[in-house]
C-alpha cells in the first residue's frame, strides 16, 4: 500500500469515526429532550455568552480527538496486518485473513478485559455510599459480564 493510499484510507476512517461521534451526540440530545419534555432545540443551548463559547470548543476539542482516534487506530492497523503478513507469507489469503482476524481481536479484546476488571474496584471506590443498592449491583454486574466476555473472547482467539 502506498502512503498516498494509507492516506486516503486513514482520512476516511477518521472522518467515520467524527460522523459516528457527532451522531452519538446528536442522539444523546435527542434522549435528554425528550426525557427532560424540552424542545430539541434548547438542549445545546447555555445560558449566558461564556456557556456557548465552552460547549462549542468542547465540540471542538473532543471532534479533533475522534478524529485523531479514527485517523491514528486505522493506520496502527495496517501497519500491524503489513507486519503480520510480513511475518507469514506461507499463508493464503484466506488463511491469513482469518488468523489476523481472531490475533487483532484477541489483542483487542484483552485490553478491553482488563479495563472492565479494574472498573469495578473504582466504581465502588467513586459512587458505592454506605452499602450497595440495587442500582449498584446492576451497574457492576453489567461491568462484570462485559469483563468475562471479552475475556472469553480473548481466550478464545488468542493464539
Amino acid at each position: 500500500m502506498t502512503k498516498n493510499e494509507l492516506k486516503k484510507t486513514c482520512l476516511a476512517y477518521a472522518v467515520a469515526a467524527v460522523a459516528l461521534w457527532i451522531v452519538f451526540i446528536l442522539l444523546l440530545g435527542a434522549i435528554s429532550a425528550s426525557l427532560n419534555a424540552i424542545p430539541y432545540g434548547e438542549v445545546f443551548t447555555l445560558d449566558g455568552e461564556n456557556g456557548r463559547l465552552y460547549f462549542m470548543l468542547f465540540m471542538i476539542f473532543w471532534t479533533s480527538c475522534w478524529f485523531a482516534i479514527g485517523y491514528y487506530s486505522r493506520r496502527k492497523y495496517l501497519i500491524e496486518k503489513d507486519f503480520f503478513r510480513k511475518q507469514s507469507p506461507s499463508l493464503t489469503d484466506e488463511e491469513f485473513s482469518r488468523v489476523f482476524k481472531a490475533h487483532y481481536l484477541a489483542s483487542r479484546f484483552k485490553v478491553l478485559a482488563i479495563v472492565a476488571f479494574t472498573a469495578i474496584p473504582w466504581y465502588c471506590i467513586g459512587y458505592v455510599r454506605d452499602k450497595l443498592t440495587t442500582h449498584d449491583m446492576v451497574v457492576l454486574s453489567l461491568i462484570l459480564t462485559s469483563a468475562v466476555i471479552c475475556l472469553g473472547v480473548y481466550y478464545k482467539n488468542r493464539s
